[in-house]
């Protein structure tokens, strides 16, 4: 699952990761069980993403720059990150999207979608 959990992040393509697999001796994984898998992953992630954050007196907020297919196009974007840190100087990261531009409308979107 970790294998598919790290094609999931870096969104390798259905046929990509029957390659991938096959280098760890399974045979056939169809494109069936590569969204099963995706969905999965999705509905693990939904809890995080819908988390109490709690209060953090600093908020650190960084962007990244990957590359990503898009519709079958690999085009720049620019991650997202927001971390808290507590009064006991722990981190948390409270956040991660992906947009197309490092541009304050998005950062915007993203914080607002953070507090609500």
């Amino acid at each position: 699952m970790k294998v598919a959990a790290e094609c999931y992040i870096e969104g390798v393509s259905a046929r990509e990761v029957s390659k991938i697999f096959s280098l760890f001796g399974v045979e056939t994984i169809t494109s069936t069980q590569v969204s099963n898998m995706s969905k999965k992953l999705d509905e693990g992630f939904e809890p995080w993403r819908n988390r109490d954050l709690g209060e953090f007196p600093y908020l650190m907020l960084n962007a990244s720059y990957e590359k990503l297919r898009v519709a079958g196009i690999v085009r720049d974007v620019t991650v997202l990150i927001a971390v808290g840190i507590d009064r006991e100087s722990n981190r948390r990261i409270l956040g991660v999207s992906v947009a197309l531009k490092d541009a304050e409308l998005h950062w915007r979107v993203y914080l607002d979608g953070l507090v609500h």
